[in-house]
């Protein structure tokens, strides 16, 4: 969610008004959707659940969670913040309501389909061509990455007293870039933050490592 902010703030639309004013008006609209979301889950959708037919039914519980989901990032669409971060703030909220063991039973199917559409969509951002004909800058760009993930995990490891095996085993698993970094670029792209250019070498650089 920082990260999401952040990028945010970055925004052409961000820069044509006083930051502190762009920043106050994105902390209240997520505090804002985060609070409604939380009426919701937390006390309207247990009353009407509270009836045992209700609470069995599968269905019910999946429709409940894709409506929140879609719901989440339209209305961050709506305020004009990234839709990633309205789903991210549902997803928060969806994993601790009462019935939340129930939700994570009833969409395991649809969770992996989900993952499996995630994956593809960041398959298609691939540019074959574009890879081959930057190789030079992804292999330079990957390495300094992982040598750079690498420090700072084996520093964090070395604070929390971790031996040097450890912590060099652990910033070496740690290095690859995660997969929320998708999620990132393709917002500072649609924010005008970044151009294409640099878009595609983060993929590129994202799906090599």
């Amino acid at each position: 969610m920082p990260l999401v902010l952040m990028v945010s703030f970055f925004t052409p639309a961000a820069a044509e008004m006083n930051m502190g004013l762009h920043i106050l008006k994105v902390i209240l609209s997520v505090i804002g959707l985060a609070g409604v979301f939380y009426l919701l889950l937390y006390h309207l959708a247990p009353l009407l659940l509270s009836e045992a037919k209700l609470f069995a039914n599968r269905e019910l519980t999946v429709l409940l969670s894709i409506a929140v989901g879609l719901g989440a990032a339209w209305a961050a669409h709506t305020l004009h913040i990234s839709p990633a971060l309205g789903a991210f703030v549902a997803g928060m909220l969806l994993g601790e309501p009462p019935f939340a063991t129930q939700i994570r039973a009833n969409i395991g199917s649809m969770r992996i389909i989900m993952v499996t559409l995630f994956f593809a969509s960041v398959g298609m951002l691939a540019k074959p061509l574009w890879f081959i004909t930057h190789l030079p800058w992804i292999v330079l760009v990957s390495i300094l990455v992982l040598m750079l993930k690498t420090g700072i995990i084996y520093g964090v490891g070395r604070l929390f007293r971790l031996d040097n095996r450890q912590a060099l085993a652990t910033a070496i698993t740690l290095s690859q870039i995660g997969e929320f970094s998708f999620v990132l670029a393709a917002t500072a792209r649609s924010g005008n933050v970044l151009t294409t250019d640099t878009v595609d070498l983060l993929v590129s650089v994202q799906t090599s490592s």
